[in-house]
């Protein structure tokens, strides 16, 4: 229950030693600055704090008349309360990993040790190079292949990428025209400007580019 500025000047010092949760402030006013304020937990830290506010305050080192001499009291008192920390929420528990198996679902796969492969949910699975690879390829979705699983028995190379429609630049550098079955290469940027313009998409990593046709150098 807060304190009267009267009844807490009467305190005896041994409740002040032992009051370290109250709030004290001490308080003047001088011609040259007006009223100055200074808090603390005990008179002491209040008076240094009022000190300090009329050593900063404008025209405060200079001499000034005390219109109202130095006032100390305690704001409110208290017993002093540790904080209870707010107990922290346990972590959701994750939900069940569903694990699939590549002989019986057809999809993209990743192995414990990392490896991603396509399978064809039967007998069949083909690899990929990097993350371009399975990107270009077209299953973007990936399962997690239960502990014991392995590939299924015949390893297909590469998986296929077929390209939509439109111009690439590729990670060695060359810019192709696709149709979505087949490809063919320009020259030269210039070459490429002339007989296209489309915008150029660019491929950073090196993908297979086996199952589409061939043209080689598109039409001058």
């Amino acid at each position: 229950m807060p304190l009267s500025p009267v009844s807490a000047l009467n305190l005896d010092n041994t409740y002040l030693a032992q009051a370290s949760c109250d709030r004290w402030v001490c308080r003047q006013t001088q011609d040259c600055i007006g009223m100055q304020e200074g808090y603390g937990s005990t008179e002491a830290e209040a008076r240094e704090d009022l000190n300090r506010n009329i050593r900063r305050a404008p025209g405060g080192i200079g001499p000034c008349n005390v219109v109202e001499p130095t006032k100390c009291f305690i704001l409110a008192s208290g017993p002093c309360v540790t904080p209870t920390a707010t107990p922290t929420p346990p972590e959701p528990t994750p939900p069940p990993i569903t694990y699939a198996d590549p002989a019986k679902f057809l999809g993209n796969y990743r192995l414990s040790d990392g490896t991603i492969f396509f399978s064809n949910g039967t007998d069949a699975y083909c690899t990929y190079k990097n993350s371009e690879h399975i990107f270009w390829a077209g299953n973007k979705e990936i399962y997690r292949a239960r502990p014991d699983s392995r590939p299924p028995f015949r390893n297909d190379g590469p998986c296929p990428v077929r390209l939509p429609a439109g111009a690439y630049r590729l990670a060695d550098g060359r810019i192709i025209a696709s149709n979505g079955s087949a490809f063919c290469g320009y020259v030269s940027d210039e070459h490429y400007r002339r007989k296209d313009g489309r915008p150029i998409t660019q491929i950073r990593k090196e993908i297979p580019l086996f199952a589409m046709e061939n043209h080689f150098n598109c039409r001058q």
